[in-house]
């Protein structure tokens, strides 16, 4: 912690600026340099690096003068010019000397709106639990790792805060992290057989998502699981490789594929399909942004009297990439997210901002390429632990590498 030199900002009216990582340090350095007597003329906060996110994590900047004449805020005793008090006076030694500068800005709310200095009083308690603190910092380093934005981490460590808890271990605190994280994702119930009738769920998203795989493993899952007979219906003609590639899964598991390359041939397949219970189609990659080819797979999907549309994203993908897909494939009437190759993602921190302007529940998850087992329904813990991955022991200190194995 430390006060930045003061700086002369006019020279004509003498006006100095001093930045400080609390009030109480610039007011104090501001009485040093120009006496008891200087006028303070405006106060900010100002960002003070990487964390500045944080609570505690932004510096204060105070403009101060000899010359100019304003009501005294920074007395010897700490007690403010601009307000009257009945109270005995206090010691200066038993007050913090910012004490009557937020007194008398307290008393100009009414007329004047929040301010900087009520807006810190305010909140100075959960700063103060904070900043400054090794294991806090310490966590934000490695969750910001993650690629978890800075709004993110502030609410996160913001609910540390409000849990007004002496947190002892950084991993108490991930783990409280992790839990509050979890009750704040949205999960869909995974698609069970229907009492009645078909249930028909399409995958949609663009193309290298991981759509025709992720059907298998849903399909191989919801037949092994439910044991119901689970019916496949393609309507991406576009790479023969595909169909093929489906077509030998569906052969290996026992599962029925038709083929629908118009709106008239996908009425023909589930009239084929009648006696499946659940129906899983499986539609060609498209550009979030081409309209056209949305509208017209809207069309499918309509001639199938679809009941679930799942987005299936890719987990390592940019989060612009991600959040055009949803707006994008909003057309559709998406149900859930299918969250795609979790094992070659690095940076599952991005999600979080994602998951949080869509409204949207995840459904699945898929990761690593086993069929099926590498594909589950989504959980809110397992989920929230993900997101918030962080290095084992972090508790402990760095392991000497140097040090010779007996």
């Amino acid at each position: 912690r430390r006060v930045v030199k003061p700086q002369l900002k006019d020279n004509s009216m003498d006006i100095q600026t001093y930045r400080a990582d609390s009030l109480q340090e610039a007011l104090a350095e501001v009485r040093r340099t120009l006496g008891p007597d200087a006028s303070i003329l405006e106060t900010r906060t100002c960002r003070a690096g990487w964390l500045s996110w944080l609570p505690g994590g932004q510096q204060v900047e105070v403009l101060a003068s000899r010359t100019i004449q304003v009501p005294s805020r920074v007395s010897e005793t700490g007690e403010s010019t601009g307000r009257q008090t009945d109270s005995p006076p206090v010691a200066a030694e038993q007050r913090p000397l910012e004490s009557g500068l937020l007194d008398h800005w307290r008393s100009q709310l009414d007329q004047q709106g929040p301010s900087l200095i009520a807006d810190l009083a305010e909140r100075g308690d959960t700063a103060a639990r904070l900043a400054g603190d090794p294991l806090s910092y310490r966590l934000s380093h490695y969750l910001s790792q993650q690629g978890i934005p800075d709004q993110q981490l502030a609410s996160l460590f913001e609910h540390l805060t409000s849990a007004d808890t002496p947190w002892q271990t950084v991993d108490a605190m991930h783990a409280e992290l992790v839990s509050w994280l979890a009750t704040q994702l949205q999960v869909s119930d995974s698609l069970s057989r229907p009492e009645r009738g078909t249930r028909t769920a399409a995958l949609v998203g663009p193309s290298g998502t991981g759509k025709t795989s992720t059907l298998i493993k849903l399909a191989v899952q919801l037949q092994q699981q439910q044991r119901c007979k689970v019916g496949l219906i393609t309507t991406d003609i576009s790479r023969v490789t595909a169909v093929d590639q489906l077509r030998s899964y569906a052969e290996m598991f026992e599962l029925e594929l038709a083929v629908a390359a118009t709106p008239r041939e996908m009425q023909r397949a589930r009239e084929q399909m009648a006696d499946r219970p659940l129906l899983l189609l499986d539609t060609p990659g498209s550009c979030p942004g081409d309209r056209s080819s949305i509208r017209q797979l809207g069309v499918f999907l309509a001639e199938a009297e679809v009941d679930d549309v799942l987005l299936v994203l890719n987990a390592s993908s940019s989060i612009d990439n991600m959040r055009e897909s949803v707006e994008g494939f909003g057309l559709l009437g998406i149900t859930s997210l299918v969250l795609t190759k979790f094992d070659e993602a690095r940076r599952l921190g991005q999600l979080l901002p994602m998951l949080e302007e869509s409204y949207l529940p995840v459904g699945y998850v898929t990761d690593g390429q086993g069929i099926p087992q590498d594909l589950q329904a989504a959980e809110p813990g397992w989920l929230a632990a993900r997101l918030l991955a962080y290095p084992p022991a972090l508790d402990q200190p760095p392991a000497d590498h140097c040090t010779a194995e007996s």
